[in-house]
């Protein structure tokens, strides 16, 4: 399946999908990982030697600060419950697009408007359209201009967010090379590259 493809056939969980039991981080990390691997961002491996990059979602650190920030409620006896892994997805998402401060801003403005289960099930929805609209062509409804404040917001980053993927997508597939070039690893071409100049003279 092309990347592309894999866009087209994303789908995320909605509310009652999500575990109802409280879990513990590294549970939360597998799950979001899991649902959202699709958008994980790279980074160098832990290893220093091997040059590889890795794509993460979210690590234990941002969510720490995320609780900190107060974007999520801190957890109880060190378990996330159903509402965590909801307000997880969202920034996972606006992370990508938004500043810390934005995305709070945003789940206020949903909150406002929407009980969390309806504001998580929307997010779905406008994600899962806005990439159809974004790598398949799909029909995108302008809506019959009744829709609220928070959902015009929603859309909004749904849309920056999709076409931030595209871009990215688009790059890769027409220059793969252009990725940046782990330190380490440039550094060590660098060192081959003269050891072969001086074995040549």
């Amino acid at each position: 399946m092309s990347h592309s493809e894999r866009y087209l056939s994303f789908r995320c969980p909605r509310w009652r999908e999500l575990p109802e039991l409280e879990l513990y981080m590294d549970q939360v990390l597998c799950i979001l990982e899991k649902n959202l691997g699709l958008f994980g961002e790279e980074t160098d491996s832990k290893k220093e030697d091997d040059g590889q990059k890795t794509s993460v979602v979210i690590t234990p650190t941002m969510i720490n600060n995320y609780v900190k920030n107060k974007l999520i409620p801190p957890p109880e006896k060190k378990r996330y419950s159903r509402l965590h892994l909801a307000y997880l997805h969202i920034i996972c998402v606006g992370k990508r697009i938004l500043s810390m401060s934005e995305i709070k801003a945003v789940l206020d403005i949903l909150l406002d408007e929407y009980t969390p289960e309806e504001a998580y099930d929307l997010f779905c929805d406008e994600i899962e359209g806005a990439l159809r609209h974004t790598f398949g062509g799909e029909f995108l409804s302008a809506g019959d201009g009744s829709l609220s404040s928070a959902h015009i917001v929603l859309s909004a980053l749904a849309n920056a967010f999709s076409f931030k993927m595209y871009a990215q997508n688009t790059i890769s597939e027409v220059r793969p090379a252009v990725t940046e070039e782990n330190p380490k690893q440039k550094e060590k071409n660098k060192e081959k590259e003269k050891n072969k100049k001086n074995s040549e003279k």
